[in-house]
């Protein structure tokens, strides 16, 4: 069963700021992560229900949950998760789906 990892973040207080440091310094650490199958993100376009807060989705596919266990704790994955921490702290939503 698939492993595929969500990251939705809140509206940020400096959006063009925040696309500009996703696009050219986020998105290639997570692209780098051993064992990413499948990436993919995207400003959210519209919320149907809700409060409308969320400003960013980024999606990644892994094997299964072992392989998404080894992208986290590898070196390219503590690398994400420092700069993840340092421009989106507060911003972020992680979780986990299993999928087909």
């Amino acid at each position: 069963m698939a492993a595929v990892l969500y990251a939705l973040y809140r509206r940020p207080p400096d959006p063009a700021g925040f696309l500009d440091h996703y696009r050219s310094v986020h998105a290639p650490l997570a692209a780098d992560l051993p064992g990413l199958v499948a990436f993919s993100h995207a400003p959210v376009a519209q919320s149907i229900l809700g409060r409308g807060e969320w400003f960013y989705l980024a999606r990644m596919r892994f094997a299964d949950r072992e392989a998404l266990s080894a992208a986290l704790a590898s070196p390219e994955g503590s690398l994400a998760a420092r700069d993840l921490a340092r421009f989106a702290r507060d911003l972020v939503e992680l979780f986990v789906v299993d999928e087909d």
